[in-house]
């Protein structure tokens, strides 16, 4: 098993053969990283956008999950993506020895933590590739054995989640997610992950 375990699930809007959300995984020295992009509309073009924002994340962070600058990358990520339509994301890493969490987001990426209660770690305004200045602010919070970090695209309709059974497989908890509270009109996205071990 790796440093933290990974569910998934996504789907594009109706009518359309490619999803223009994307996510990317990647571990090393007890840490992961984990980004959710959500390239702006949808259909090719969106898919394209977001798929170079996931292949500039994999050059940049594969080589350095434990050190990596969230602000930086975010600032690095925007540069790069200036000739296409532009995403949103949320980057985030947890460092198993810590139990920390630190997560960055611009645009409407949700992330929330689910433990001992509920806790919501807000991105800021933005679109990435857009050529105007950022102001990522990067959130230190702790994340403990057994939590669940949920990420989403804004396929996902807002307000509460509803109850789900926290030892669930994260790949069951994402697609009950996505299940009950993805729209139609749009891509969407559901990554969550927990840090395994004895609660």
């Amino acid at each position: 098993m790796g440093v933290v375990e990974v569910g998934t699930c996504r789907r594009p809007m109706r009518g359309e053969s490619v999803c223009g959300d994307a996510w990317l995984h990647l571990e090393g020295a007890n840490s992961c990283f984990l980004a959710v992009v959500d390239g702006l509309g949808h259909g090719p073009a969106a898919f394209e956008a977001a798929t170079l924002a996931t292949e500039h994340l994999r050059r940049e962070v594969a080589s350095r999950v434990r050190s990596v600058d969230l602000g930086a990358t975010l600032q690095s990520l925007h540069h790069a993506l200036r000739s296409t339509r532009g995403v949103v994301a949320g980057l985030a890493t947890i460092h198993r020895p810590t139990e920390e969490l630190a997560f960055a987001g611009i645009g409407n990426i949700e992330a929330q933590i689910i433990g001992s209660a509920a806790m919501q770690v807000l991105s800021h305004p933005g679109i990435l590739g857009d050529g105007r200045r950022l102001h990522p602010v990067v959130h230190h919070v702790p994340f403990q054995v057994g939590w669940l970090l949920i990420l989403h695209s804004d396929g996902l309709a807002p307000g509460p989640y509803p109850p789900v059974a926290r030892g669930l497989p994260c790949t069951r908890i994402a697609q009950l997610l996505l299940d009950q509270l993805g729209r139609d009109d749009d891509d969407a996205l559901v990554v969550v992950a927990r840090l395994p071990g004895e609660v």
